[in-house]
């Protein structure tokens, strides 16, 4: 907590005058380990040091989201993204209104004291061989071998939102709505989890640490993902959420896709009706609902852009090769989710990946 504090804002209409508020408050931030483990390479072999600043979203659950780095010294040094894969160990008491949860915005300083400052953290040994696993950094430790860490692992199965509720733990208290878990995991060279830990517990003693443990044998990546990296030598910091029965939503949004395949090339489906009127680009925007493989399905088009020229036609069409993570950074699953992306249909180039 010494290296990382916040300056918190709840976001309220401006207009807005509550009796009461509440700002967000830290419940659990990355340790001093946490931060030696993210450190960049070249900086740490240089004995540097670096800070940097943080905005994010607190959602309802005290969860952070839409983060962006807005500062960072050294710059070039790989600070910032050590920062951001940090994120999934971050979890505050959300801010409140009138006595209720409301989303906010807070700046996070990360402060990544000078290697030389302290005395009781060894060189690290040497890095792996191999391809870096996607979204992964390379995690040192003080003797022992180094491993690949990664918060955000290629799953290719994951728990269904079906199986997150009924894990629930019974004992938890009635008026509590929300439970948050980070357990550190290894992988078995198949690509199962294994030798996985309790990181973090919010809140404790109600059973939600052994609920999460007990979803473990659900997740799968698929060694392919690469080939070049033995599997036994990645940690994953796996964060897992559970909703109260209680306080679940009909309607779940997924805001920040993990996008894991982005669809055919949109050329291939450019609207004969647009080529005829002359267009060569057009814009669909499509809510879907993802399953458990993290397929889309369920679309609809909310807009057209121009209308009527078949380019939500089109969108449709590219959404059925689209994916995303079925395991989501927040914690949940992607599987019952909606997401709303929009999708770009050019006429001589392929279109970017789906925004959401």
């Amino acid at each position: 907590m010494a290296a990382i504090t916040a300056a918190l804002a709840c976001a309220m209409p401006a207009n807005a005058q509550p009796s009461h508020k509440t700002d967000p408050a830290w419940l659990k931030a990355p340790s001093e380990e946490d931060l030696r483990g993210m450190w960049p390479a070249e900086a740490w072999r240089q004995q540097l040091g670096g800070k940097v600043r943080l905005v994010c979203e607190v959602d309802l659950q005290g969860l952070v989201q839409d983060c962006a780095v807005i500062s960072e010294d050294p710059p070039g040094m790989g600070f910032g993204s050590a920062a951001m894969s940090l994120t999934p160990k971050f979890l505050f008491r959300p801010a409140t209104v009138e006595g209720q949860p409301v989303t906010s915005r807070v700046t996070i300083p990360v402060n990544f004291e000078s290697p030389g400052n302290r005395r009781s953290l060894k060189d690290p040994p040497p890095t792996p061989t191999g391809t870096h696993i996607p979204n992964s950094r390379i995690y040192t430790q003080p003797s022992g071998p180094a491993y690949h860490l990664t918060a955000r692992p290629p799953w290719s199965k994951a728990p269904t939102e079906q199986q997150v509720a009924v894990a629930y733990p019974a004992r938890a208290k009635t008026d509590t709505a929300f439970g948050h878990v980070v357990l550190a995991c290894h992988f078995t060279k198949a690509g199962d989890l294994t030798a996985c830990t309790t990181d973090a517990e919010e809140p404790k003693g109600q059973g939600f640490a052994a609920a999460a443990r007990s979803l473990t044998p659900l997740f799968h990546i698929d060694p392919a993902v690469a080939p070049d990296v033995d599997l036994r030598m990645v940690l994953v910091n796996l964060a897992v959420h559970f909703t109260a029965p209680s306080h679940r939503q009909d309607r779940r949004l997924i805001d920040q896709p993990d996008w894991i395949s982005a669809g055919a090339p949109s050329a291939d489906l450019f609207p004969g009706q647009a080529a005829r009127a002359g267009l060569t680009t057009g814009r669909a925007v499509l809510d879907c609902v993802a399953n458990a493989a993290g397929k889309m399905t369920s679309c609809q088009v909310t807009s057209e852009d121009p209308a009527g020229m078949g380019f939500g036609a089109a969108a449709l069409k590219t959404a059925e090769a689209v994916a995303l993570s079925p395991w989501l950074s927040n914690g949940e699953p992607a599987d019952g989710a909606h997401v709303v992306f929009a999708v770009r249909v050019n006429k001589d180039e392929p279109g970017p990946a789906p925004k959401p």
